[in-house]
């Protein structure tokens, strides 16, 4: 018996699949016969390209690199629409993509039942000046959120849509079923099995970076008052750019440091050492913004470093450097004849004024690095608003192997201080 609803929502990388735009989170919930939510599925997805927009749905590239692809969860998918008619809130944008991504596997749902919820709010609350999801909820107190969220979206056009066919009932006593428009396809639903995988905002928000705090347990502590550390100096410099660690880096550091027979003491005072070199370069000028402060206790964190000690060193910091402009420690002729490629949306401000593409690469010629247009094997640094990002650049640039550094981590590296 085909009956029944599930409520759809979509987060996307841009506004068309026929551009090459992919759906990045999915959200459905399952109504039960009184139309009440019984159950529900969401996840993020990889895209497998960039994820675009961040600051229009809030998903990063890092969050979703290691979530499932959508072929990996059509099944739990079309699961729930079996048998069913998709709601959405301006469902030809949801449905839209869908169909991309079906047809992408070679499933066809072209006209599969679906129900708009926008359209039925024009009929049913014409004097609404915005039939935004957000007023919509307002109006009928709903409770729900204006940032953009699949499944926070889908929970919300569930709730709204209950509502509204209750008024639909008392106002006009129209039939719901007026307003769904499509028939069923064949499909051999058998063949699509729901899988375990899902990855939400949640488990990306609660998930923490790979940190540098073990790597002590498994260094010897022992007398190495005479052997040379820049080795593991610069090791760790490279590695802490980009304010991510991953374990190859991890067992690297390790290896370098068995290598040199550092000790375990001696490996922590070069951890705590560059955190108090990131902090006097950040104090240089006297202030630190949030941002910034932000930063160093990122670092403090990857390096296994205590809270604690780490507000010790910044006030001890602002002590040591009262009316010193020294800038010794921003070696700017590392970075010369360098070559650099950008790549995102850049958010940075530098003296109040937002920095976009054109200007960030003014700012590395200015500084006598070389500004690349695209990535080749010559290149030295790609700098992304997102290191985790999957863009083409990206993509060729871990190809390669070459160095893939944050926004932030490129200002560092010139001796800019950022807003």
């Amino acid at each position: 018996m085909k009956s029944g609803y599930v409520v759809l929502d979509v987060e996307t990388t841009g506004f068309s699949p026929a551009r090459g735009d992919r759906v990045i989170e999915i959200a459905l919930h399952t109504l039960d016969k009184n139309r009440k939510i019984k159950a529900s599925y969401h996840t993020l997805i990889n895209p497998n390209r960039d994820v675009s927009a961040t600051h229009i749905h809030g998903i990063t590239a890092s969050m979703v690199k290691d979530a499932p692809t959508f072929g990996e969860i059509v099944g739990n998918v079309l699961s729930p629409i079996k048998d069913r008619t998709i709601v959405a809130h301006n469902a030809s944008f949801d449905k839209r993509f869908l169909i991309s991504e079906l047809r992408r596997l070679n499933i066809d749902i072209d006209d599969y039942p679906n129900l708009c919820t926008l359209k039925l709010a024009r009929y049913l609350f014409p004097e609404l000046p915005s039939k935004k999801l957000y007023i919509l909820c307002k109006y009928l107190d709903i409770p729900s959120n204006p940032n953009h969220s699949a499944y926070e979206d889908s929970r919300a056009t569930a709730l709204l849509f209950d509502k509204m066919v209750e008024s639909l009932y008392e106002t006009s006593g129209d039939k719901i079923s007026s307003f769904i428009v499509g028939h069923y396809p064949d499909i051999q639903w058998e063949h699509y099995k729901p899988s375990e995988r899902s990855t939400t905002r949640e488990q990306k928000t609660e998930d923490r970076p790979n940190t540098l705090a073990k790597l002590l347990k498994r260094v010897p502590d022992i007398n190495d008052e005479r052997v040379e550390c820049v080795e593991y100096q610069w090791a760790l410099d490279n590695v802490l750019l980009d304010r991510r660690v991953d374990k190859g880096e991890i067992e690297n550091l390790v290896q370098i440091a068995h290598d040199l027979k550092l000790s375990r003491s001696t490996v922590t005072k070069l951890h705590e050492d560059y955190l108090r070199k990131i902090v006097k370069i950040t104090l240089l000028d006297g202030r630190i913004t949030k941002r910034e402060m932000s930063d160093i206790f990122n670092v403090s964190y990857l390096l296994g470093i205590p809270d604690n000690l780490t507000e010790r060193m910044i006030e001890e910091m602002k002590n040591k450097l009262k009316g010193n402009t020294d800038t010794k420690l921003i070696n700017l002729d590392a970075i010369v004849d360098k070559s650099v490629c950008f790549t995102g949306d850049f958010t940075a401000t530098v003296g109040n004024k937002h920095v976009n593409r054109s200007e960030i690469q003014r700012i590395a010629i200015e500084n006598g690095m070389v500004v690349k247009n695209g990535v080749t094997k010559k290149l030295d640094y790609l700098v992304a608003a997102d290191p985790h990002t999957l863009s083409t650049k990206a993509k060729k640039a871990r190809k390669y192997k070459i160095k893939i550094v944050s926004e932030d981590a490129f200002y560092r590296m010139i001796g800019i201080q950022v807003d």
